[in-house]
């Protein structure tokens, strides 16, 4: 399962958890068959624009927070006052 991290401004915006399906389905648009359980991807949950701005953070440790910097490569918490 893949967590993502929106990014805005340099900086991210919210953690997008795992999502999955309820139940079994066929769609019929592509064939394709959903398990319960299976995770939806991305692309099927958020439009084109929102996905461009997700970096996976799957596995990071630590892993990064709402408000932590992104410089495009390396996340960095919030400065200590």
């Amino acid at each position: 399962m893949k967590t993502y991290a929106r990014i805005q401004d340099g900086f991210v915006a919210e953690i997008v958890a795992p999502a999955t399906y309820d139940s079994d389905f066929d769609l019929e648009a592509d064939g394709k068959i959903h398990r319960a359980g299976e995770e939806i991807p991305i692309e099927e949950r958020f439009h084109a624009d929102i996905v461009k701005v997700l970096v996976n953070v799957t596995g990071l440790n630590p892993m990064p927070q709402e408000r932590w910097a992104f410089d495009g490569e390396v996340f960095m918490p919030p400065q200590q006052a």
